[in-house]
């Protein structure tokens, strides 16, 4: 679960929230394949 935090922190760093949340779920997405 590290790798989520780390790609959320990173994402809300760079995006503001709502891209922030849309980037994480592409993640998300692409693990659960």
């Amino acid at each position: 679960m590290e790798i989520f935090k780390r790609v959320l922190a990173c994402a809300e760093r760079h995006n503001p929230p709502a891209a922030a949340h849309a980037q994480l779920s592409e993640v998300v997405s692409l693990y659960e394949e």
